[in-house]
């Protein structure tokens, strides 16, 4: 420099550590306590409590099957809701405006309806209902539907140290309005009205093969039963047959008999006759006709 006609002395470059007045090593270990220092405050510090987050105590939301109508086609609408359910607080919700039968959303006309079981995933519990609904009217073809808002009661209930349960104040959360969309059942460029056929060849040729099957299987049936009556009336008649036969071998033996004894009657009565006109043999006669008589009358009986 040479200001005043003054020239300074050029000491060269000054290094940074000699200015600060540090060796290269003191520089080292300070930076690494700089760098322990603040982890180890944290850890020395105490821990701090974790803060609450207030949650809503009930949510609700619709769902359906579909995202347009057409009016009379029915579908599906579910409704799932989401409570807490934890050892403290529990939220009581009043189901019995959510029946099939009790709940009313005009226009909408509610044809069945279920509940299905409940799901517990700490800290919520989640119930669901599902209903099958249709639209019904003439001024709705092409438009959008809205659900009526739904307004459901509901409690907090809150336990305490000792067990016993407190119920707050009934409260009422409202679930917003859902448009549906309901088409219209003919097109605006549409000349004619037509139903077209919903079923297809395939349709066709399964009816024809099952009516097939069902003729085949009643044929099979009626020749079934044609042949168990031609067996019965077989063995009626052959059981027939052979009691007529026997009645007439029996009758036959019968009337064999009654001859027997009625000729054995005339030879007894003619030889009597004869040891009559006989002088000494009617004592061995006699007894041989009084043999011959009872041998007829034994075979007459017979």
């Amino acid at each position: 420099m040479t200001g005043f006609g003054l020239r300074t002395p050029d000491f060269g470059p000054v290094r940074r550590d000699a200015a600060i007045g540090l060796k290269p090593g003191a520089r080292s270990l300070c930076l690494a306590a700089l760098l322990i220092l603040p982890t180890a405050a944290e850890a020395q510090a105490p821990p701090t409590p974790p803060t609450e987050v207030a949650v809503n105590p009930i949510e609700c939301w619709w769902k359906t099957d579909r995202s347009a109508i057409r009016v009379g086609e029915r579908f599906q609408l579910t409704l799932t809701c989401a409570v807490l359910d934890t050892d403290r607080v529990k939220v009581v919700v009043d189901e019995s405006s959510l029946a099939p039968s009790a709940l009313h959303l005009v226009p909408f006309e509610i044809v069945t309806g279920q509940r299905f079981r409940d799901i517990v995933n700490s800290p919520r519990r989640f119930f669901q209902y599902q209903y099958s609904m249709r639209l019904l009217g003439e001024d709705f073809f092409d438009k959008q539907v809205f659900l009526p808002r739904l307004q459901l009661s509901y409690r907090v209930q809150n336990t305490l140290n000792g067990g016993s349960a407190v119920a707050g104040r009934e409260a009422l959360y409202s679930l917003l309005p859902v448009p549906i969309r309901v088409l219209s059942m003919v097109p605006g460029g549409a000349a004619n009205i037509r139903d077209t056929p919903p079923d297809t060849f395939g349709d066709v040729d399964a009816r024809i093969f099952r009516s097939n099957a069902l003729l085949i299987g009643a044929a099979v049936v009626l020749a079934l039963a044609l042949l168990l009556i031609a067996v019965v009336l077989v063995r009626a008649t052959v059981k027939r047959r052979a009691t007529a036969a026997v009645r007439r071998h029996g009758v036959a033996g019968v009337r064999v008999a009654r001859r027997v004894a009625r000729v054995g009657r005339r030879e007894v009565v003619v030889a009597t006759g004869r040891l009559d006109r006989r002088p000494g043999g009617a004592r061995r006669d006699g007894a041989t006709a009084g043999g011959g008589c009872r041998s007829s009358e034994a075979g007459g009986r017979a």
